[in-house]
């Protein structure tokens, strides 16, 4: 059984970010896998989403942050998958060490493609920070928010090779998600 949990998903889905763990489960689904998601317990997942939260309830819910600092510094260590988003990323970034030194710049709201870690990740990036993208293995930072593992199959391959999961989509789903993927992008 795999194990997904969520950190504080009713706060940190600013902009949809909790579809991750939808896609996630229903992509474990399809390849016959069982899983569970957990908003609680976070220590043993096999892969953890941190959510884009607002400025409010970074403030607000900033030692519950901090309390798994210590977590997320040991699966960035060892590559675990991990998926920080938004404004968990742009937090983060100033208190896990290997993660990089953010700076301040022009801020810009647009569609775009992004490269890290082999990988080339397509999102919606809305920020003046001037790292999009972190990979180590299959823990990924980035500013590009929403689903991303809904529009980047190779980014979600990663996630689910790093939790053990491999084989082939049935051909119908694989062929509904390359048509949808293809859409999404092509109108960017």
């Amino acid at each position: 059984m795999i194990h997904l949990a969520t950190f504080m998903p009713e706060y940190f889905n600013n902009n949809g970010d909790q579809g991750n763990i939808e896609v996630l489960a229903r992509q474990l689904e399809w390849r016959g896998v069982k899983c569970s998601v957990s908003s609680t317990d976070h220590s043993d997942s096999d892969f953890l989403l941190v959510g884009d939260g607002s400025r409010a309830v970074m403030r607000e819910f900033e030692s519950e942050l901090s309390g798994i600092t210590e977590l997320l510094q040991k699966r960035l260590e060892t590559g675990k998958a991990t998926l920080l988003v938004g404004s968990a990323h742009e937090y983060f970034c100033s208190k896990l060490t290997g993660l990089p030194e953010l700076k301040t710049v022009a801020r810009v709201s647009e569609f775009r493609k992004v490269s890290a870690g082999g990988q080339t990740v397509f999102g919606y990036r809305n920020t003046d920070k001037d790292v999009d993208l972190f990979i180590n293995k299959a823990f990924v930072s980035t500013t590009l928010f929403g689903p991303v593992l809904a529009n980047n199959q190779d980014l979600l391959n990663l996630m689910l090779s790093a939790m053990g999961v491999s084989g082939e989509l049935p051909e119908q789903q694989q062929s509904r998600l390359n048509t949808l993927v293809e859409a999404i992008q092509s109108k960017a």
